[in-house]
């Protein structure tokens, strides 16, 4: 047989045989029913994106990652393009003289510096890089697509529409501790919200780390306690709490469900308290260790929530 012959044969035959006998010889599972089948291609369809890349649909993430040689990668090559396309508006030098000047950095090539420097200095280099564009159009494409390569590669970082980089546990802690800096945001919070920003700027990368987020999130707590409480208290503890208390109470009048919830809702801030207290406090030297990071999100957003109720039971005192 010749090989037009036997192309065509092979053809016929492929259109004659059923799928079920064909994918046990592709290597692929076949389900046991008809009907099994027909809804496991109904559900594949619903979740299929189109056009979107297979490892952002299908490959599962995990936690997001601190840092990532590819992501530096595609921002220098994210550069090139930019430089390539600005018709000499931008320059090589001009970029490689501004991480020199504010990194205080060797800088032998762009690409070298990207992919060698330290974490923090590749996530300033974000800022110095989008500000050191002399062209607006230019800055909107490295932002827009540097927001979209750290996304892309799951860092766990996000960067703002000017630039600034921020960690990023996920989008419901930011929403939190966004929601709070916004509460805190009068001059009267001045002293607390400087706490709680230092809070979130422990868990990046240039920070002190998540036992010093903790520390710092129960002094935004109890120097906004201090403030709101009608006591006067030097410091947020157990009985500081019972006499705030009997303060909030005279707030609600006769409102028993009200009443009741704010209770519990005071004795859930004195166990966040005592929560906060074990990594405040030191450690016996062969003890010492870092919360886990689940643990430190928990404490963090529960500490932001109190934060926001403490500033309106502040703004409706009479």
């Amino acid at each position: 047989m010749g090989l037009l012959a036997a192309t065509v044969a092979c053809s016929r035959y492929l259109a004659a045989s059923s799928q079920a006998d064909l994918v046990p010889i592709l290597g692929l599972k076949v389900s046991r029913s008809t009907k099994d089948s027909t809804l496991e291609d109904k559900a594949t369809s619903r979740d299929r994106v189109p056009g979107l890349r297979f490892s952002h649909q299908y490959v599962e993430r995990g936690e997001r990652l601190r840092d990532s040689p590819k992501a530096r990668r595609r921002i220098f090559s994210l550069i090139v393009e930019i430089v390539g396309a600005s018709k000499g508006r931008e320059t090589y030098e001009e970029v490689k003289d501004n991480l020199k000047l504010e990194l205080g950095l060797p800088v032998p090539t762009l690409e070298r510096l990207l992919t060698d420097c330290d974490l923090s200095d590749f996530l300033d280099a974000i800022s110095i890089i989008y500000g050191g564009f002399n062209n607006p159009g230019s800055q909107a494409v490295f932002c827009s697509n540097a927001q979209r390569i750290f996304a892309e590669e799951h860092l766990a970082y996000e960067i703002d529409d000017k630039g600034g980089v921020h960690p990023l546990v996920d989008g419901e802690f930011s929403q939190v501790t966004a929601a709070a800096i916004q509460a805190l945001s009068a001059p009267r919070y001045a002293a607390t919200l400087h706490h709680f920003e230092t809070a979130i700027e422990d868990l990046g990368p240039a920070g002190q780390g998540a036992k010093a987020s903790i520390r710092n999130v129960f002094l935004a707590a109890e120097t906004l306690f201090k403030l709101v409480s009608p006591q006067t208290p030097a410091r947020l503890g157990g009985k500081e709490l019972q006499a705030f208390g009997s303060f909030v109470q005279t707030r609600l009048g006769s409102d028993a469900a009200a009443r009741n919830a704010t209770a519990k809702m005071l004795a859930s801030l004195a166990d966040w308290v005592d929560a906060a207290h074990f990594y405040r406090h030191g450690q016996p030297e062969e003890q010492l260790s870092e919360p886990p990071p689940a643990l430190t999100v928990l404490i963090v957003s529960q500490g932001a929530a109190f934060l926001r109720w403490l500033v309106s039971l502040d703004q409706t005192k009479s």
